[in-house]
């Protein structure tokens, strides 16, 4: 299925959408609303300036003209909040760093339809769960966009129920604290198996902070077993540098992924061109799917963290271990 394929015919309704975080992921998610099949209102709120001024040159470069989104900024106070309209959905894009507060004070005062959360989704255990029961009642996705990609549609359903599946991803320099959830979802789509064991022994002692300010992240080798004997690894100091996307199927090789170009190659030499969608191409087609079907095929807020608590509890153990320290929570998103 290509993008062409996934483009729905303008027609002219307007919805609603919130989006919170007017950074380069909240951007984006603007930019891929120019996909739905309606018109849309969007309003935009972010607590730093640079980032709404940063929107109004990302509408004029990359923005249709005309486009079927109408940008307002907005405030988060309790007076510009009740002036909103029913929303269809809420789009969290911010930071990891008190989400659950934020999401907590915009569900006490907003009326939304749907959620749709960034991840990784907190910064501990305790306030992912505590995020969690606060949106027990709501219908809340978290954000997966491999999901969605004809790329990843293909190989899970080559893979599902087909047995055991180990996959590895290698790259320069990847963060492995704030991507891991990425590829813990993608196993979970395939087998429907949790996280069970990780191993962070191959872990750098040492975090370093990332190109934003007061984040943290880890590289090393990071190992996570999965309920059903499948298994994720990730490795952020390939040998020569190379990148690497393996999926072995039953301990063999199955196929290697290149998201780059869009092409799965298996192991008797064949491949697949199967074209991967970016969040440009997606939001809008997440805001029809869930106004028209009520639901789309990315991972509920409740199941991402069960899936994520291990992870999160494992790598506090490992900031804590580094910083000397006994915090609560850890520094990254």
């Amino acid at each position: 299925m290509s993008k062409k394929d996934l483009h729905i015919p303008f027609v002219s309704r307007n919805r609603n959408v919130l989006l919170v975080g007017c950074g380069n992921i909240g951007r984006w998610h603007i930019k891929g609303l120019e996909e739905s099949k309606h018109n849309v209102t969007v309003f935009v709120a972010d607590q730093n300036p640079n980032a709404i001024q940063a929107l109004g040159t990302f509408q004029k470069v990359e923005m249709r003209d005309p486009s079927n989104c109408s940008i307002n900024a907005i405030g988060l106070s309790d007076v510009e909040l009740s002036k909103l309209p029913q929303l269809d959905l809420v789009i969290c894009a911010t930071t990891a760093k008190n989400r659950e507060a934020l999401i907590s004070y915009l569900n006490a005062r907003v009326e939304s339809d749907f959620w749709l959360i960034e991840k990784p989704l907190e910064q501990s255990q305790v306030a992912m769960v505590k995020l969690k029961n606060t949106m027990n009642d709501q219908k809340c996705f978290v954000n997966h966009p491999r999901r969605l990609a004809p790329l990843h549609i293909n190989l899970r359903s080559e893979l599902k129920n087909k047995g055991v599946v180990d996959l590895t991803y290698s790259s320069p320099g990847l963060g492995i604290a704030c991507n891991a959830s990425h590829f813990i979802d993608l196993v979970t789509w395939f087998t429907s198996a949790q996280p069970s064991h990780i191993e962070t022994a191959g872990l750098s002692r040492a975090w370093r902070e990332t190109v934003r300010e007061g984040f943290f992240d880890v590289s090393g080798i990071l190992k996570i077993l999965f309920t059903d004997g499948s298994s994720v690894l990730l490795d952020s100091c390939p040998l020569r540098g190379q990148s690497k996307f393996q999926v072995n199927l039953n301990r063999e090789l199955f196929c290697l992924v290149s998201e780059q170009n869009g092409v799965i190659t298996y192991s008797d030499g064949s491949q697949k061109n199967v074209e991967i969608l970016a969040q440009s191409a997606l939001t809008g087609i997440v805001l029809d799917e869930l106004c028209e079907r009520g639901f789309v095929d990315l991972p509920s807020l409740a199941l991402s963290v069960e899936c994520n608590r291990l992870l999160v509890n494992c790598l506090l153990t490992h900031w804590n271990d580094f910083s000397n320290a006994s915090h609560t929570s850890i520094p990254f998103t």
